[in-house]
């Protein structure tokens, strides 16, 4: 039997009997295989279709063939696995395939991987916004933060493009529902708050940015959240990335400084989590005697430790608020600063410094410093004439996102010594009445972060 005969067979093995139906019906498509070291394979597979009794008309069958595929099953699955870690246009480059074959093998292979979604048990969702071309073409995403899967993805950023969502979920699903949305997507988040949350309120109280440093109000009653992965990072998710790269969150990438700091220094998790909470209380208390801070309540040691965790160590009132805001400032020259007021402020150094992300891009980077802010302020030091910071300096306001971020910054600027921040926190050297007092009236924390606006007002608040 011919290798042509043995094919025909197999293909017609389910057909009691059967005949060629007319020579017409003969077909000779041309199908990709897998590569032969660096040289293309096509096959010259004919084809039939055959007339059967039992069931009509039918294409002649392969079994390493899928119907009406131009590949063969063992090119597609090589495709679809590296479509797993490579993006779609470099593995059509790499098989020599057009990039839509490729997207059509890699989705049917998604499809057969992870079947339809269960929606059972979803109470509470996340949906964000995520570019699919350019001129501001976007399309909808809702996930599950809980189970970090996602649950839909929809090609408009509307109601309409959202409602088929609901409408797979069904009624019963939508009873429990709760929902969070950015905040650039508020309207659509009241909507779908209004439509399908059973409690609205719950809803828009969920109403946060993927990864969002939380916004509390003036009591010190706790607020539950959700921080959200953003569009794209589910692989990442899935493979426990340590998500320095798109995506990430704020919260996320100050969270490395600080388990790197535990571990460089030998520093307990625990302990270090009590270390960071005396920083954010110490602000909160400064915060609550500014009566232009947004936030003004004090805070306890516990309270800090036992809030809801945003990014390990860092949680709920480590991180910063989020707002609007603008600060305007009017520059003169030194001999001219006392014809407009009295008590003008005389700026002695202004350095800018700006770095490339040091922690994804080297592999020597240590995690417990950052060499902008090194550098700038050494500049600065020169510039003005500071020899010991410690000593000359009497006041400092710094960034301080979140509370991980101030303590590097007390090392990288030199107010201590490299490993000490510990010693000096626990002695309360950056408290009202310490030696190098630290944000003594404002505080992001409690004044929340405008980026463009928050460094300018400290000067002023100094």
């Amino acid at each position: 039997m011919t290798k042509r005969q043995s094919e025909s067979n197999e293909g017609w093995q389910n057909h009691l009997t059967h005949q060629e139906i007319c020579p017409k019906n003969r077909s000779h498509p041309s199908v990709r295989d897998l590569r032969i070291f660096e040289h293309a394979v096509e096959l010259e597979t004919p084809r039939v279709r055959v007339a059967c009794p039992h069931c009509g008309p039918k294409r002649e069958l392969r079994g390493w063939l899928d119907p009406y595929a131009r590949v063969t099953k063992r090119l597609a699955e090589s495709v679809s696995r590296l479509c797993a870690v490579m993006s779609i246009r470099h593995v059509a480059d790499y098989f020599g395939l057009n990039g839509k074959t490729v997207k059509n093998i890699d989705k049917r292979s998604l499809e057969r991987r992870l079947g339809p979604v269960d929606l059972k048990g979803v109470t509470v969702i996340g949906m964000d916004e995520f570019a699919i071309q350019r001129s501001h073409r976007y399309a909808m995403v809702v996930i599950e933060p809980a189970r970090k899967r996602v649950l839909w993805v929809g090609r408009e950023r509307s109601r309409e493009g959202i409602r088929p969502f609901f409408t797979l979920l069904g009624p019963e699903g939508c009873a429990a529902l709760e929902a969070g949305v950015p905040r650039d997507l508020v309207e659509l988040g009241l909507w779908v708050a209004r439509e399908y949350c059973s409690t609205p309120a719950r809803g828009l109280e969920l109403v946060l940015p993927p990864g969002t440093q939380t916004a509390r109000g003036q009591t010190a009653a706790r607020t539950e959240t959700v921080a959200v992965a953003t569009v794209g990072a589910t692989a990442a998710l899935e493979a426990g990335s340590s998500g320095l790269g798109p995506g990430y969150s704020a919260p996320a990438s100050f969270a490395y400084l600080g388990t790197r700091y535990f571990h460089e220094y030998g520093i307990p998790p625990e302990e270090g989590k009590r270390m960071l909470a005396k920083i954010a209380v110490k602000n909160h208390h400064n915060g609550s005697l500014n009566p232009k801070a947004h936030f003004q309540n004090e805070l306890t040691i516990e309270q800090v430790v036992n809030a809801p965790i945003v990014a390990w160590p860092l949680g709920l009132y480590d991180c910063c608020g989020v707002s609007d805001g603008a600060s305007v400032a009017v520059v003169t020259r030194a001999d001219m600063a006392k014809s407009f007021r009295d008590d003008p402020i005389y700026i002695k150094s202004m350095q800018i410094c700006t770095g490339a992300r040091q922690g994804a891009m080297r592999q020597d980077y240590d995690f417990v410093n950052m060499d902008e802010n090194g550098i700038g302020s050494g500049r600065a030091y020169e510039e003005a004439g500071v020899k010991d910071p410690r000593k000359e300096i009497s006041i400092a306001e710094v960034h301080d996102c979140v509370s991980v971020h101030e303590m590097i910054v007390y090392e990288d600027l030199r107010f201590t010594k490299r490993g000490g921040a510990r010693e000096d926190i626990t002695a309360g050297a950056f408290q009202l009445g310490g030696g190098l007092p630290a944000h003594t009236g404002r505080r992001v924390q409690c004044f929340a972060d405008p980026p463009r606006g928050g460094g300018e007002s400290r000067v002023f608040v100094m």
